[in-house]
């Protein structure tokens, strides 16, 4: 696999893009596009912040970037090129609020195409069907099925769970790894499950009332 042109990462003040030297910059324009693209339902409501690094750009490729990002975030972003965005990356850290912190519940079922993300933890009441995505920062527990997309530790927080009913999500990701998609045979399986993430893998087990080793 190449190496990727654009790195994205995020903390509680902003985003900073990390841009490669090396690639041509056509190919920083398409990366970006892809990423935002697939990633815009969770800059929706909120006042961003986006600092580059990396590579030095010019006044027509400054131009370039503003065009791209906001035509598909949209007006509320706030784009800075200059150096002192390194702060920023200085500053960058994971939600750490595990135990507690900062909780959204959605009520009902998340439909297909549908996306809900939370700064912190995320608590579904409902099922999340097939092609629906949830995403949070910090744990993910649905009290029903998880059958679409599931990422818990959005922004890097290995130390995340994911917890639902009946567990058989199309992609299951904890900040930076992702795990296969069940067997078939697993797919009939039905019994309260949790996630977590032990030597850079994800481990599935039977949630039990006894504390998890």
């Amino acid at each position: 696999m190449s190496q990727e042109s654009v790195i994205f990462k995020g903390s509680k003040s902003g985003i900073v893009v990390i841009l490669d030297e090396q690639k041509p910059f056509e190919d920083i324009i398409n990366d970006i596009r892809y990423k935002l693209e697939h990633a815009e339902n969770f800059f929706c409501g909120t006042d961003l912040n986006i600092g580059f690094q990396g590579r030095s750009l010019d006044a027509e490729e400054r131009q370039q970037l503003s065009k791209t990002i906001t035509e598909i975030v949209g007006t509320d972003v706030h784009l800075d090129f200059e150096s002192r965005f390194d702060q920023l990356l200085q500053r960058i850290e994971v939600f750490d609020g595990i135990d507690e912190g900062i909780t959204k519940f959605h009520r009902g079922t998340v439909r297909a195409g549908q996306c809900i993300n939370a700064e912190g933890n995320l608590v579904i009441m409902g099922d999340v069907n097939p092609s629906a995505q949830v995403v949070a920062n910090g744990n993910i527990i649905v009290m029903g099925s998880a059958r679409g997309i599931v990422h818990a530790g959005h922004n890097g927080n290995r130390g995340a769970i994911v917890a639902a009913l009946n567990l058989q999500p199309t992609q299951l990701r904890i900040a930076d790894i992702i795990s296969r998609s069940p067997d078939e045979d697993d797919k009939h399986r039905m019994m309260p499950e949790i996630a977590y993430v032990k030597e850079d893998k994800i481990y599935i087990e039977a949630y039990l009332s006894k504390k998890r080793i």
